[in-house]
Formats: structure tokens, C-alpha cells, sequence
């Protein structure tokens, strides 16, 4: 069974691309614009990794999608992405920082990575 992930972004085109590629990759994916979709999202899935930009419109951040993804799934791997300099403190240990703009190889390294640690592999 392919890893389950949630990709949070706001910027539709990135969105959709990051979504692609890691179908491509044999991922399962879905995609969500904000904070309000990615708590739908996590109330009638189950994901085994978040990956979730930082600075979303609409009042509810990254790192509060993070929060509340581990309280449902206290094992989710968390990559948070962002273009600018984060407070890393508020980040859900464990999780991996993505500087925005990366290659998509660089992305999909860092959810491996995440996945591996979470997984204990």
C-alpha cells in the first residue's frame, strides 16, 4: 500500500505540481488549499505524512495543521515547506524544514526522510 499524504499549499499551481510528482512516485496524494480543506481532509482520512506550507490566507497556519494532524495521527511525518524564515520552535517534533524554492527531488528526499524516521526504518 502506497504511503498516504496530505500536501497543504496555497499557491494552486505548486499545489497541483507537487501533487503530481509524487503520484508519479507512487504516492498516494490529496491536495489541499488551506487550513480549513486540510482539516476536512484529516477528519475523514487517515495520512501517514503532512506536507504543509507554513504561511497559508485564512488565519490557520502550517504550524497549527501540524498540531492538530499529530493529535489525530500521533505517528504523521511532517514536512513543513516555506519561502520565508520560520520560527522553527513551533514546529511538531519530529519534523523536517523545506526552504521554498527546492527541487522536487530535494522534496521527496525530505518526506522519505520523514517517513523513514516516523517509521523507525
Amino acid at each position: 500500500m502506497p504511503d498516504r499524504i496530505l500536501v497543504v499549499e496555497d499557491e494552486p499551481l505548486l499545489l497541483d505540481t507537487v501533487v503530481a510528482e509524487l503520484e508519479d512516485r507512487a504516492f498516494a496524494v490529496a491536495g489541499a488549499s488551506g487550513g480549513p480543506e486540510a482539516f476536512g481532509l484529516l477528519a475523514e482520512r487517515s495520512f501517514d505524512a503532512l506536507l504543509t506550507d507554513i504561511r497559508l490566507p485564512g488565519g490557520i497556519d502550517g504550524w497549527t495543521i501540524a498540531a492538530q494532524a499529530r493529535e489525530r495521527f500521533p505517528d504523521i511525518a511532517i514536512v513543513y515547506m516555506s519561502g520565508y524564515a520560520p520560527d522553527p520552535g513551533r514546529a511538531v517534533p519530529p519534523g523536517v524544514l523545506l526552504q521554498k524554492p527546492f527541487a522536487i527531488d530535494a522534496l521527496v528526499n525530505a518526506l522519505r526522510r520523514a517517513l523513514d524516521a516516523r517509521a523507525g526504518r
